[in-house]
């Protein structure tokens, strides 16, 4: 009857009851979290202990990693990471490596001993080998950098050393710019290389480029998709100051030189089918094609089993001066 209230039922009474005390259970862990919080989700980027976990092993070399000079201490466990995680470790940068092949990391944080707060990170990248540890290098390479004789491939810059040792590229970061950590980390790099002798220490195709009007230090190597081509890989490229002109060469080994032709052909029609338009012919090297895309000029060429080229260049002249010298040094070469 209205105005009455209808009697609580047993099942209505224990389902209450097991409401109340989920949530006194639920309330009592949170007072006791509270003081068993895991403080690292609450430290900004600074020396740690944690270890990533790895389901692939790195190489013997890597796992190996380095020997310790006198000036420097561990400030951490070492790390490891494979193709899987590495986003935990490099969010950001992981793709670089990844579509270059990366098969681990191994890192570990050093300090100095008479300065624990002067500390660096030592990142051993297993690239699988030299071509691959090369295009992380060259991809990244720091507008800063200087030529270290370390390696064939190496240099640094105010806080931070970067080089190849075949199928390894390493990193050597600082927290903050320090000549004394600089030495040190110059001193564990050549360690690593003593105890990690690699078995390739040059890129021949890096020989196919000229030296007339060459960029110091602006090699290159994309391993996928270069100038946005799908069918670009491996390239090689270098800039050049042509009449004061920045121009960029490239080049492409095929495995048949019907292979590189159709390379050179499909390359034309993939500028041409995103808004480039032809240009004339050049008469420095046969088999070349021109375009105009963007405001500059391309130019691609074939020359046996090599594709070869100039990307972005300011005027058909510079194009066509840069192109005449790379074919002459490929034709020389006659891989």
């Amino acid at each position: 009857m209205e105005g009455h209230l209808r009697p609580r039922g047993v099942t209505e009474t224990y389902v209450g009851s097991v409401i109340v005390l989920v949530l006194v259970i639920v309330a009592g862990g949170v007072f006791v979290k509270q003081f068993h919080y895991d403080r690292t989700v609450f430290l900004a980027a600074a020396p740690s202990g944690s270890a990533g976990k790895s389901s692939a092993p790195l190489s013997p070399a890597v796992n190996a990693f380095v020997d310790l000079p006198s000036e420097l201490t561990p400030l951490s466990a070492p790390e490891t990471f494979n193709p899987d995680n590495l986003y935990d470790k490099i969010d950001g940068k992981a793709e670089l490596y990844l579509s270059a092949g990366v098969l681990g990391l191994r890192c570990q944080r050093f300090a100095l001993k008479n300065d624990p707060n002067t500390w660096m990170e030592f990142f051993v990248y297993d690239m699988d080998s030299l071509r691959q540890s090369f295009a992380v290098y060259s991809m990244q390479q720091r507008a800063d950098a200087q030529l270290v004789d370390l390696a064939t491939y190496a240099y640094k810059t105010k806080n931070a050393l970067f080089f190849c040792c075949g199928r390894y590229y390493i990193e050597a970061v600082a927290a903050s710019p320090a000549e004394e950590m600089m030495a040190a980390m110059l001193l564990v790099s050549r360690q690593f290389v003593v105890k990690n002798p690699p078995q390739e220490t040059r890129l021949a195709e890096l020989d196919l480029f000229p030296s007339e009007h060459l960029v110091p230090n602006s090699y290159m190597l994309q391993p996928a998709d270069a100038f946005g081509f799908d069918q670009f890989k491996n390239v090689f490229s270098a800039k050049y100051m042509v009449n004061g002109a920045e121009v960029m060469a490239f080049l492409a080994i095929r495995p048949t030189a019907e292979e590189a032709t159709a390379l050179r052909v499909a390359y034309q029609q993939f500028l041409l089918t995103n808004g480039g338009r032809n240009l004339p012919g050049t008469g420095k090297a046969p088999a070349a094609s021109l375009a105009e895309m963007l405001g500059s000029v391309e130019l691609v060429f074939s020359r046996g089993k090599v594709v070869g080229g100039v990307h972005t260049a300011p005027s058909t002249e510079a194009a066509q001066q840069m192109a005449a010298l790379l074919y002459k040094k490929i034709s020389e070469a006659a891989p």
